[in-house]
């Protein structure tokens, strides 16, 4: 866990699980300066939930009430298992759906999610922070979900258009963001440019994450389901929502790619 030194300045990944998110801590963990805590949103955000509902100790001490939250997420990372390593590193990754997201103040999206709170929740923990996040083709992403916890693909395309909207709503608050792709296929290039944007030196131990299985229950990585996009459903969103999404690869410079019979629904 983090120390008194260094809790307000973590590394964060964020976005949605099956996007390369443990490959990428593996490398992280190769780092000996860095202490991985691993998923760490039910215990961020439901800790959040809780310190905005309570009356504030000491308004002086805490003028707003975000100050008070962030705080009281720290204090509880640093009491935990303190470690004195100089950095530590992080995934609040998915949508926090232990909390009720109707009571929490701020922007929400669409379908209810509190986009304003999550942030602020954020910034007010981890003030030092730096944010990296990892895409993968959502096709990819919601039939790999599938396939793992046997999921509904419909509700797995509400998770993905919250994660592009996490991202794209403070797309400027990463340092880094890359894509699947490149972390399964230019692994050396790809790694040292997350790392140089993390003040990290890229060191060989890195690579060695490669040699493991690190997909969830030890499968080995699939680099795309290309070949089962057939079986996919038609996305529950709308034409406006798959713009949203198609608009951060593009901001990105990446192509996106979709089955043939939905092609023309993602094209922007």
């Amino acid at each position: 866990m983090p120390n008194a030194a260094n809790a307000d300045a973590p590394i964060t990944l964020l976005g949605i699980g099956r996007s390369g998110t443990s490959l990428l801590e593996a490398c992280f963990r190769a780092q000996p300066n860095i202490q991985s805590i691993g998923e760490s949103s039910g215990l961020i955000f439901s800790t959040a939930s809780g310190a905005h509902s309570t009356l504030i100790p000491s308004a002086n001490k805490f003028p707003e009430r975000y100050d008070y939250d962030g705080y009281v997420i720290r204090e509880l990372l640093v009491a935990l298992e303190p470690s004195d390593r100089e950095r530590w590193f992080h995934k609040p990754i998915g949508v926090p759906k232990l909390i009720s997201w109707w009571h929490l103040p701020g922007e929400k999206s669409t379908n209810g999610f509190p986009i304003e709170w999550y942030w602020r929740i954020l910034d007010a923990a981890f003030p030092r922070g730096k944010y990296l996040a990892c895409l993968r083709n959502p096709w990819d992403v919601v039939l790999s979900w599938q396939r793992f916890a046997g999921w509904k693909q419909k509700d797995l395309w509400r998770d993905v258009l919250i994660s592009y909207r996490m991202i794209g709503y403070r797309f400027d608050s990463f340092n880094v963001i890359l894509s699947f792709d490149d972390l399964i296929h230019r692994p050396a290039e790809t790694l040292e440019k997350v790392f140089t944007a993390m003040d990290l030196p890229m060191i060989e131990g890195a690579l060695a994450a490669y040699d493991k299985p690190r997909s969830m229950k030890g499968n080995k990585i699939m680099d795309s389901h290309k070949e089962s996009w057939s079986s996919c459903e038609r996305p529950n969103i709308s034409s406006e929502e798959a713009a949203e999404i198609v608009a951060i690869w593009r901001r990105l410079g990446y192509s996106f790619e979709s089955p043939d019979e939905y092609a023309s629904f993602f094209s922007f």
